[in-house]
């Protein structure tokens, strides 16, 4: 009797395993498990990214997007001048403000390949006297090179959370050294007591 059930499960689980197989065939094709994937669902996805990228808003039922198929040998055209697009799509600096206090600070520290520590440029953050002659020259009028201009941005009992403290990134590589000064423990202190500014009163400043 035992013998029989054990014979009877092994079976159930044998066939259960085929038919999963057979109903996930079509799914297990590609590396998104999209039933149905193949060549011409790729194609029109591309050419659908490359419409939205190119029209904003973007309306999803417009009949731009309701083409029911599309041939898998279609060329699919990528704009050369695309990259110089983005390159010179500059971002406001409202936006960048309104942007920069969203995100997370976590991230805040690889934002940008900073220059500078504060805006007056007392804290070079270059990391060779050759970097640093470049910041000077080439970048000293963008904002986003100056750590302040992030930390002004941000609540900083979250950010301290994450990065100070004994052997934090920002403890080793920025707060030490300017710990040592008096006008160094005055910029943090100022960091940490600050509320954040209108973003109208942050473009003033």
């Amino acid at each position: 009797m035992l013998a029989l059930l054990g014979l009877l499960y092994v079976s159930f689980s044998v066939v259960n395993s085929w038919w999963f197989s057979v109903l996930h065939t079509q799914s297990a094709t590609n590396d998104l498990f999209w039933f149905e994937f193949n060549d011409s669902v790729q194609a029109w996805l591309m050419a659908a990214f490359n419409h939205a990228d190119e029209y904003s808003p973007r309306d999803l039922t417009s009949l731009a997007y309701a083409q029911q198929a599309i041939d898998a040998s279609d060329a699919i055209v990528l704009r050369q001048t695309k990259s110089r697009e983005l390159f010179q799509n500059q971002t406001s600096p409202a936006m960048a403000i309104a942007i920069c206090r969203k995100v997370v600070p976590v991230t805040l520290l690889w934002l940008s390949s900073y220059c500078w520590v504060d805006f007056n440029k007392t804290w070079s953050l270059a990391h060779t006297p050759g970097r640093e002659k470049r910041c000077y020259e080439r970048y000293r009028s963008n904002g986003a090179v100056y750590l302040d201009a992030v930390l002004r941005n941000t609540n900083m009992t979250e950010f301290e959370t994450l990065w100070s403290g004994p052997g934090g990134c920002f403890t080793i590589g920025i707060a030490q050294t300017l710990s040592q000064t008096e006008l160094g423990r005055s910029f943090l202190q100022d960091l940490r007591s600050r509320a954040l500014l209108s973003v109208e009163s942050e473009l003033a400043y």
